[in-house]
């Protein structure tokens, strides 16, 4: 017999960081400028356009994340932006 699961958010859920150290702000760091290029780069042109437009989208998404992952780690750590 299936059982149906359904699953409720009661609380919204607590902002985890994953910069915890130097080494990882380091390589966010890193990792924001080679974003950066790749969202600036301008797509090939054999690619169709909605899988330039999802490839363009997620990268730009992951370089939110990164960028406030940034600002957190050096507002809780007194790091100066970058």
């Amino acid at each position: 017999m299936a059982e149906t699961f359904r699953f409720v958010a009661t609380r919204k859920l607590k902002q985890v960081f994953l910069i915890t150290n130097k080494h990882q702000y380091l390589v966010a760091l890193a990792n924001r400028e080679k974003f950066r290029e790749t969202v600036e780069r301008p797509p090939p042109a054999d690619l169709h356009p909605r899988a330039v437009a999802a490839m363009v989208g997620a990268a730009r998404r992951q370089l939110a994340d990164i960028e406030s992952e940034i600002r957190a780690f050096e507002a809780a750590n007194g790091e100066r932006p970058v």
